[in-house]
């Protein structure tokens, strides 16, 4: 009977009759009453996703003790729903090592599975004991290894990237052929690309189990080369690329999805992405699509549907990369009709509106496939590019260090934060980041990478590595004035790329920013040499350019490509300035003919590009083009010049000859004949004059900067103009066209004495016209004038664009183009200055606080995926004590309701308000601020009172709370107990610098005091971790005796201050923050919304982190201690980043109307002023509102009438 039934629920599993399998399946349990019929039948109800009954089946059974199967199984029910800390519990928190010690020993044996998943049969082969014994211990080692990998998913869950790497790696080490934990370390990048193959050749691939003890070796040698295929592109293309070749021939897996999208990551990384495309779409559309499709016509439609998730992003890349706007259009809309949950939908359908540069639209996408998929790379990524694409910078680093911090083993976020800050000009960062990006890249430890700025040569590795960082890098040394470096990394990149087959073309960009540093160093036959390839490359008819996607563009003429060339089908704005930097140089070799040509067709490739940047970079090649047209005809006049001063030498030697031979003739008729004679040479020499005076009416100012550029020249490559011009002999030419104006004007009207009446009006009208003229020149504010009024104004003066600015040769002071530009400073935060400034303007909020509105941010994105707020989520909300709903409408704040159960709440909700109050009055854009109306909190959790699920403002929250919305907790305004002295919190701030005290003399001692009741657990091991430690003066306080007590500024006289949290959010970190002394915390739990400007390592680290359980705390104190140096590094870093910036007034004031931005952003309600149900207005102005007495605030609801208002 057992039979019949083991083989009926194994057939109902086999068609997908699940409900079949568990009722047959539970008769076998009851009939066996066996431990593989139970795992069995755990097993189809975890495959059926019935968890809890799968769950309840193991413990009744009491299995998960017995069986390391089980044991998996039921951890593996709790991960999928989301029961992290019970999986932990089962699995625990250590991996076997000794497993991985021992896993080279381990015989080979050559067996089937004694559990097997769903047959229920346990037929094992003739064997004896020990041999029986050797393949139950196998089992149990997979297992082993499998929980390693369940453990490190709860890890990653927990956000301890670190702890689930290792995971990983040790679930790999004791199972080779524990595929899933090698395939999280690499898709989500854990390791760099050296450490991943350094951790593909330390595995045992021999211990690969094969059925056939013929075919073990080549089964080792084939799971090699499939994890091979595996690794980061970056690491060695020569080992990916045989991997790649022998799997597609020698075993026939040409055609396998997993190889072919290999191959493509391969050609992507080498920017051939119309190759990479070809391979992607031919994944997408597989035979047996194509087969379907031939017999339903509604098939094609899903053709690009049923692949692995891991397709999506790469071929959504290719596509933008390409162009195709038109297909991603479509595809985005093939997937959002069958796979609407999916994350890659709505990536694919944000990478749409990127195409068409909808910024907006595609961050709200991202954001939705990133919260679908927390662990999305291409989300992130994606996410922070539309930041960059707008120029915000500030959130775009903010989302780049996100995903450096959830993908550890890219180097991708590394280079674009170094992008970012080399756009901000923030150099000296933009060169950390971008040695970091080349570290991870090439698989230097970072400790290990030289300074570029004194041996670029030492930074290329080997071992692969991304041309794109050195480009960057390179480009860093160029704003430095480092130009040999940038010379030798751009030549580096060059070299590197060419070794990795990637398209020339793609890398025209870098080409060209070499082509610039040897302009600039003087080089200019190789910076000509550079350029002509540019475009000899260029015109093979292949991508060349940027790309915008990976970030970084090229300006117009001379200026320097900040990223290289990946991409970019349709950027003509590339070879336009290469056309304009080509003629540039020809200026400068005095190629001024050949110039002209090479600006001309800069000005036609760049007019045709439609705007944009192409446009800008038009109207740069176009001036330039009207200077060399100037230069070019200044060089034709001189030229002209000689040939007339030869002609007239020989016309006067001819003339000096005739008169030597008449001189023995009568001088009979003289006086007769001279007038004739003067006549005839008048008239010979009248025709050439008149030649030169058609051409001088035209001549454009020589070397006279009379139009002032109104776009972003380059200053050097003017710089460079202004000497090609100051070659020629302009002040001789220029006088020359005056000389000849003059006598063109005389000669044009001979003076006949029989005409004197109408000579004298010729005369007069011809001054009184010339005096016309010089004035204009002199007083004209216009951008052009005509070339003839340049000629005739007197040196020392010359024709302006504004009364106060001069710019020609022959002025009085003639200032460099750059002194014209505006010379404003840019403003910059000071903390003397604006440390108290309210006021700040938002994009000065912006400068002076970077990173400080992060939360904000994340909110935002948050409840804009959700379909943004409205009045109906606020009226769902329940109002508890402790919590208020309020509203800002015309720039001022309305009080709806509050809610207190005595003084300590009113008093928090009267300084939340009041904060909120003091940003507004002091907000710039006070009037034309958006209304929305709002539900704050002012208890220390949130859910001591509301679900995180809604909108709150709160005054901190767990990472896992991502409804809610962080504000500045009430101290801020000041501490709520009147009875104690401490006050607002910039007083407390100024008390504590007046009685600090110099670090040499302060104690070097861990202080803390506090009440080990509040969070029992973290105290009391906090005061156990110091016991009998010499650095250690840990102490409770004991309130109704007084002993132990410090005040906060006699903690400033300690090195180092402790800080632990409470029940939830503690509110003295701040004022420990406020001293000049080490703050010593625990992984926080509570967040609150400066949070994220705390630095635990690194040169800005501003304070040290220790474990919840401080069990590290002696490692991580004893050090500092013996080396105050570095202590006091952590202390000034700290002052500067908190006391003296991020918890100034202004930064708060900042925060407060950077909170009003954010949620309005998403506020799709109305605000009422008046209630149409109560006839009466539905809020009171805060200003009423504080003069209320104290009971009356307690239960306060606008709307109420007043004698409900008395009576309460």
């Amino acid at each position: 009977m057992e039979r019949f039934l083991r083989s009926w629920r194994q057939d109902a599993l086999n068609r997908g009759q699940h409900d079949s399998a568990i009722y047959i399946g539970d008769k076998v349990l009851a009939l066996t009453n066996s431990d593989s019929d139970a795992f069995w039948l755990a097993q189809v109800h975890f495959s059926n996703n019935n968890f809890t009954r799968a769950l309840a089946l193991l413990s009744r059974k009491d299995l998960v003790s017995r069986s390391t199967a089980c044991r998996y199984l039921a951890a593996h029910c709790y991960i999928k729903q989301n029961q992290f800390e019970q999986a932990l519990s089962i699995l625990g928190e250590h991996n076997p090592t000794d497993l991985i010690r021992n896993n080279h020993t381990r015989r080979k044996i050559q067996h089937q599975s004694h559990v097997t998943l769903r047959n229920g049969k346990s037929a094992t082969p003739r064997s004896d004991r020990a041999e029986e014994r050797e393949r139950e211990d196998a089992n149990n080692i997979r297992f082993e290894a499998a929980m390693c990998y369940l453990r490190g998913l709860c890890f990653a869950k927990q956000n301890a990237f670190d702890r689930a790497r290792d995971c990983y790696k040790d679930a790999v080490r004791i199972d080779v052929q524990c595929f899933e934990a090698f395939d999280q370390l690499m898709k989500n990048s854990l390791m760099s690309p050296t450490e991943e193959l350094e951790f593909l050749e330390s595995l045992d691939f021999d211990s690969v189990s094969s059925p056939d003890p013929m075919m073990a070796q080549e089964a080792a040698h084939f799971t090699k080369m499939l994890y091979t295929t595996r690794l980061s592109k970056y690491s060695s293309p020569t080992i990916l690329s045989d991997a790649t070749e022998t799997l597609s021939t020698h075993y026939n897996l040409a055609d396998n999805p997993d190889i072919l999208l290999s191959r493509a990551e391969a050609l992507y990384t080498q920017c051939r992405f119309a190759e990479a495309l070809e391979l992607t779409s031919s994944i997408l559309s597989t035979s047996q699509s194509t087969d379907l499709s031939s017999k339903n016509p509604s098939i094609p439609a899903q053709n690009n549907l049923g692949h692995a998730p891991a397709i999506y992003p790469l071929h959504l890349a290719c596509l933008y990369e390409t162009g195709a706007t038109n297909a991603l259009f479509l595809l985005s809309h093939m997937l959002a009709d069958h796979s609407p949950e999916e994350p890659y939908t709505y990536l694919a359908i944000g990478v749409y509106y990127l195409s068409v540069s909808k910024v907006a639209e595609a961050r709200r996408f991202f954001s939705k496939a990133s919260l679908l998929d927390p662990h999305s790379a291409p989300a992130w990524i994606g996410f922070a590019h539309t930041f960059a694409a707008e120029g915000e910078h500030d959130q775009a680093i903010a989302a780049y260090s996100t995903a450096a911090r959830l993908f550890q083993g890219s180097h991708l976020p590394q280079l674009f934060l170094g992008m970012q800050h080399l756009a901000l000009n923030n150099m000296s960062l933009a060169h950390e980041y971008l040695c970091a990006a080349h570290a991870m890249s090439t698989g230097a430890a970072p400790g290990s990478v030289p300074s570029i700025a004194s041996n670029p040569s030492g930074i290329v590795s080997a071992v692969g590595g991304d041309p794109l960082v050195l480009n960057e890098l390179g480009v860093v040394f160029y704003h430095q004035n480092h130009l040999s470096g940038a010379i030798e990394l751009f030549g580096q990149a060059l070299a590197l790329a060419t070794s990795l087959h990637c398209e020339p073309s793609a890398w025209v960009a870098t080409r060209a920013n070499l082509g610039h540093a040897f302009r600039r160093m003087g080089r200019l036959s190789e910076s000509l040499r550079e350029f002509d390839e540019c475009l000899r490359v260029g015109a093979g008819g292949s991508s060349m350019g940027y790309s915008p996607f990976l970030g970084g563009g090229t300006g117009g003429s001379g200026a320097i490509a900040t990223a290289s060339g990946v991409g970019g089908y349709e950027d003509r704005g590339l070879t336009g300035s290469l056309h304009t930097s080509r003629g540039l140089v020809l200026l400068e070799l005095g190629r001024t003919t050949d110039a002209v040509t090479a600006l001309h067709e800069a000005v036609r490739v760049l007019g045709a590009s439609g705007g944009g940047d192409a446009a800008g970079g038009a109207g740069v090649a176009g001036t330039l083009l009207s200077r060399a047209l100037e230069l070019w005809a200044l060089e034709g006049r001189q030229k002209d010049r000689t040939t007339f001063e030869e002609s007239m030498r020989e016309a006067s030697a001819a003339s000096s000859k005739r008169r030597g031979s008449a001189r023995s003739r009568e001088h009979k008729g003289k006086e007769r004949v001279a007038p004739e004679e003067m006549s005839r040479r008048r008239g010979r020499q009248e025709p050439f004059v008149e030649g030169w005076t058609e051409e001088a009416t035209h001549v454009a100012t020589p070397p006279a900067e009379d139009e002032q550029v109104e776009m972003d020249l380059d200053n050097e490559a003017d710089g460079l103009l202004r000497r090609a011009l100051g070659r020629t002999n302009v002040k001789s030419l220029t006088d020359h066209a005056v000389q000849v104006y003059i006598f063109t004007m005389t000669a044009s009207f001979p003076i006949r004495p029989r005409r004197g009446l109408s000579l004298l009006c010729l005369i007069t009208a011809f001054s009184f016209s010339a005096i016309i003229v010089i004035w204009f020149g002199m007083n004209s504010d216009r951008g052009y004038i005509h070339p003839v009024l340049t000629q005739i104004i007197p040196a020392g003066h010359c024709a302006c664009e504004s009364s106060t600015t001069f710019q020609c040769s022959t002025c009085l002071t003639c200032p460099e183009p750059g002194l014209q530009t505006d010379t404003a400073r840019a403003w910059s935060f000071e903390y003397t200055r604006d440390g108290r400034n309210e006021a700040l303007s938002q994009s000065q909020c912006k400068a002076a606080f970077p990173g400080l509105f992060e939360d904000v941010t994340r909110g935002g994105r948050f409840w804009s995926s959700q379909g943004r707020l409205s009045s109906a989520e606020l009226d769902a909300i329940k109002i508890q004590h402790g919590m208020a709903r309020a509203f800002i409408s015309n720039g001022n704040l309305y009080v709806v309701t509050a809610r207190s159960k005595g003084e300590d709440h009113r008093r928090k909700i009267l300084g939340t308000l009041s904060s909120i109050h003091r940003a507004l009055a002091a907000d710039p854009e006070r009037v034309s601020r958006p209304d929305f109306e709002f539900v704050f909190s002012v208890e220390d959790k949130v859910d001591d009172v509301t679900n995180s699920e809604w909108p709150v403002w709160v005054f901190s929250r767990t990472s896992s709370e991502e409804g809610v919305w962080l504000m500045p907790d009430f101290s801020f305004w000041a501490w709520d107990n009147q009875d104690n002295y401490m006050g607002p919190y910039d007083q407390v701030v100024e008390r504590i610098k007046r009685m600090d005290i110099p670090w040499s003399e302060k104690t070097p001692q861990l202080v803390w005091r506090g009440k080990p009741s509040f969070a029992p657990k973290l105290r009391r091991a906090l005061m156990e971790a110091a016991r009998d430690k010499s650095w250690g003066d840990v102490k409770q306080v004991d309130w109704n005796t007084g002993s132990n007590v410090l005040r906060m500024e006699d903690h400033c006289h300690f090195m180092f201050i402790a800080h632990v949290e409470g029940r939830s959010y503690s509110a003295s970190l701040k004022y420990r923050q406020a001293c000049n002394s080490v703050i010593v915390a625990h992984k926080l739990q509570f967040i609150q919304h400066h949070h994220y400007l705390l630095v635990a390592d690194g040169p800005n680290q501003n304070y040290v982190e220790v474990e919840r359980d401080f069990s590290d705390l002696s490692e991580k104190m004893e050090p500092l201690v013996s080396d105050t140096k570095a202590a006091q590094r952590i202390a000034n870093n700290s002052v500067k980043t908190f006391r003296e910036r991020y918890l100034t007034p202004a930064a708060e004031a900042c925060y407060w109307r950077s909170l009003f931005d954010g949620y309005a952003d998403v506020w799709n309600g109305t605000v009422e002023q008046w209630s149409e149900t109560k006839d009466r207005e539905r809020a009171l102005r805060y200003e009423s509102f504080v003069l209320l007495e104290s009971v009356k605030m307690y239960e306060f609801e606008a709307t109420r009438t007043a004698q409900w208002q008395a009576i309460l």
